[in-house]
């Protein structure tokens, strides 16, 4: 096997570390379903996870996929409750101006009364998803926790980096040091 260098793994080391502190700093938010800003900057944070996986994976040789894998399921449980998030702004401004549309064009506001009910329905459908998506992703969430698989994760990174560093202490400099944080 090709020798890789020490300092690929401490960027690795480091990169999946501090991707992964930014997707775990939004779990204390995860409780409280109102707190859309932070889900979506949490689906960020699981997209920028779920990248760095991607590109470390063969570093890693594969032993990180298991975690690719739910960063990706975490990101798009958090995308799609976010579609659904703007949805439910969206609408009832849609229906604000709408309604000043049709008394605009038609002098009253008669016609509206055609356009409402198809409109609330959506609202109240798309709340219907965004609930069920939520708690969806809350039961996956407390599975992963239960399972330890962001541990695992730090692990997996932490010893393949280890003994990649014992590996090239027989071929290069013994002055390497194990990865760090920061």
């Amino acid at each position: 096997m090709k020798s890789i260098s020490p300092e690929l793994f401490q960027l690795g080391y480091r990169q999946i570390q501090n991707c992964l502190d930014d997707f775990l700093f939004y779990e204390v938010f995860l409780f409280d379903h109102q707190r859309v800003e932070e889900l979506h900057k949490m689906r960020i944070s699981a997209k920028s996870l779920r990248y760095s996986l991607e590109v470390f994976s063969d570093l890693y040789q594969k032993k990180t996929d298991f975690a690719h894998a739910i960063a990706k399921k975490a990101q798009e449980y958090l995308g799609d409750i976010h579609d659904n998030d703007i949805w439910i702004e969206f609408l009832p401004k849609f229906l604000e101006e709408e309604l000043a549309r049709i008394k605009d064009f038609y002098g009253y506001a008669s016609p509206y009364r055609r356009v409402r009910p198809g409109i609330e329905y959506l609202i109240e459908n798309r709340k219907a998803e965004r609930e069920k998506l939520y708690k969806a992703f809350l039961k996956d969430w407390k599975k992963w926790k239960l399972d330890e698989t962001w541990l695992n994760l730090r692990k997996v990174i932490f010893l393949t980096s280890l003994d990649s560093s014992s590996v090239d202490e027989n071929t290069s400099n013994t002055d390497a040091e194990p990865p760090t944080t920061k």
